[in-house]
C-alpha cells in the first residue's frame, strides 16, 4: 500500500509531459497492484514498516533524478561530425549484422531443440545444459564475440531514435532491427529478462522523445513497432510457458487473489513485477553487519568478468557461492529491487550515497533547455535500466550494460566534433557574413 500512496502522489504531483520520472512511477504503480493479485504484498509490523520507508524514500530520490528528462522542445545534433559518424556506423553495422545472424542461427536451433523434447528449459538454464548446446551448435569465439559485443544494442536504439528524429526511415528501421540483438542475446538463454529490459527502454524513450516526433512518424512507429512488440511478446510467452504453463510455486505464506494453480502463466508473469516487494524485505533482514560486498556481487559486473580472466572462473564461483550464495540459498537467486541489492553492497548510509551520486549523474546528462542532443540521446538507454528495472536488482550493475556505456562513451568521443573544427567553422562564417 505504501508504494501505491507514493506513486498517485507523484504521478499527481509531477506536472511536466512526457517526464521519465511519470513513467516509472506508473510502472511502480503496476507493479504493486499486481502485488496485491499474487499476494506479495507484506502484512506490515513495525519492524518491516521501517524497511518499506527506507526503500520507498531512496525509489523516490531515484525516480525523482529522471524528472528533468521530460517537455523536450527541440533538438540540435550540430555537434555530430558526419564524416566520423558514417565510419563509426560501418563499423559498427557489420558487427551487428553478424551478431545477428549468429543469434538468429542458435535461436532457431534452441527452440527447435526445445519444441522436439530435446531438453527441458529446467536442464538448459539451471543444469548447465545451456554450455553444451552452446558448443554444439557454434565455436567458442563465436560466443564469446556475442558477449563482447551484443551491447552494441544499447547504441542502436540510440541510433534508431536519432534517424527516427531526422525523419529518416529508411536507417531508423535498420537500426531497429540491429537493436534486436539485445533482445536476441538473452532469448538464446532463455532468458526472460533481456527482453523485458529492453522493451521497458524501449516504450520509456519512445515516451520521453515523442515531443520531438513528426506526428506522422510517431504514428507510423507506433504501427510498426506494435508488430515488433507481438513478436518479442511471443517469444517471451513462449519461453514463460515452456516454464510454468504446468505449474509455480508462490514460496509465500501471503494470501494471494490468484490461484498460482489455475493458472501458472498469468501468475508467474505478474509475479515476475511484483516478487521484489515481499523479497526485498525478506533479503535485508537476513543480512549482517559483515555481510559488505563493496561491488563484487551486483554493481560490479565487468570488474568481476575481468577477475574471472584473472583467477578463472571456477575460483570466482566458488569464492561467490561461499560469501553470497550459502548464506542465502534461494533468496540469493531472487528478485529484490535495487535499493535492497545495494545494502549488500555498501550497507545503509553507502546504500543512501550511491543513489545520490546517480541523481547527481542523471542530472549531469539531463537536456538543457528541453533541448535534445547527442550526449543526452546516447545517455538514455544506458541510465534508464537502473529506474525502470527497479524490480529485478541493480540496473547498472551488470555485465553487459557497463560494456554498453564504454560503447557509447567511445562513440560519443569519436563522432563529437572537435573543437579545432568547430572553432574553424565559426571562424568561416563570420568570414562569410
Amino acid at each position: 500500500m505504501v508504494y501505491i500512496i507514493t506513486s498517485v502522489f507523484f504521478l499527481w504531483r509531477l506536472k511536466d509531459h512526457y517526464s521519465l520520472s511519470k513513467y516509472l512511477f506508473t510502472l511502480l504503480l503496476l507493479s504493486s497492484i499486481s502485488a496485491f493479485f499474487v499476494g506479495r504484498q507484506h502484512l506490515y509490523n513495525i519492524d518491516d514498516l521501517l524497511y518499506v520507508l527506507y526503500i520507498d524514500a531512496l525509489l523516490c530520490v531515484l525516480f525523482c533524478g529522471y524528472h528533468n528528462y521530460s517537455s523536450l522542445k527541440s533538438y540540435d545534433f550540430s555537434q555530430i561530425n558526419p564524416n566520423s559518424l558514417r565510419k563509426a556506423e560501418r563499423v559498427i553495422s557489420f558487427i551487428g549484422y553478424v551478431l545477428a545472424i549468429v543469434d538468429v542461427f542458435i535461436l532457431v536451433k534452441i527452440f527447435s531443440m526445445l519444441s522436439s523434447d530435446f531438453f527441458t528449459v529446467q536442464e538448459f538454464k539451471n543444469e548447465g545444459g545451456a554450455e553444451d548446446v552452446f558448443s554444439s551448435l557454434v565455436p567458442s569465439y563465436l560466443m564469446t564475440f556475442g558477449r563482447l559485443f551484443s551491447p552494441l544494442g544499447y547504441l542502436f536504439v540510440a541510433l534508431h531514435f536519432y534517424y527516427l528524429v531526422q525523419e529518416n526511415a529508411p536507417r531508423s528501421i535498420k537500426y531497429l532491427l540491429l537493436s534486436l540483438v539485445w533482445v536476441l542475446n538473452g532469448l538464446i538463454t532463455l532468458s526472460r529478462s533481456a527482453t523485458v529490459e529492453y522493451v521497458l527502454v524501449y516504450i520509456g524513450f519512445f515516451y520521453f522523445i515523442s515531443p520531438v516526433l513528426n506526428s506522422k512518424v510517431r504514428r507510423n512507429l507506433l504501427k510498426y513497432v506494435s508488430i515488433f512488440g507481438l513478436i518479442i511478446v511471443s517469444l517471451l510467452l513462449i519461453i514463460s510457458s515452456s516454464r510454468f504453463s504446468d505449474f509455480y510455486t508462490k514460496k509465500s505464506k501471503n494470501v494471494a487473489i490468484l490461484d498460482e494453480m489455475d493458472n501458472p502463466l498469468l501468475f508467474s508473469s505478474l509475479d515476475y513485477f511484483a516478487l521484489w516487494q515481499e523479497q526485498s524485505i525478506d533479503y535485508m533482514k537476513q543480512r549482517t553487519s559483515d555481510q559488505i560486498y563493496y561491488g563484487m556481487y551486483n554493481t560490479l559486473g565487468l570488474i568481476e568478468m575481468i577477475q574471472k580472466q584473472i583467477y578463472g572462473n571456477k575460483a570466482i564461483n566458488e569464492k561467490k557461492e561461499k560469501q553470497i550464495f550459502d548464506k542465502l540459498g534461494d533468496l540469493s537467486h531472487s528478485f529484490h529491487g535495487p535499493i535492497a541489492r545495494l545494502v549488500y553492497e555498501f550497507g545503509y548510509l553507502g546504500t543512501v550515497l550511491f543513489i545520490l551520486l546517480f541523481f547527481l549523474v542523471l542530472n549531469r546528462f539531463s537536456p538543457q533547455k528541453g533541448i535534445l542532443d547527442l550526449k543526452v540521446l546516447l545517455a538514455v538507454p544506458v541510465l534508464l535500466p537502473m529506474g525502470v528495472l527497479f524490480f529485478v536488482g541493480i540496473g547498472i550493475g551488470g555485465l553487459y550494460i557497463q560494456i554498453a556505456i564504454i560503447y557509447n562513451i567511445l562513440f560519443y568521443k569519436f563522432v563529437k566534433k572537435h573543437n579545432q573544427i568547430r572553432d574553424e567553422e565559426v571562424v568561416t562564417d563570420k568570414c562569410d557574413s
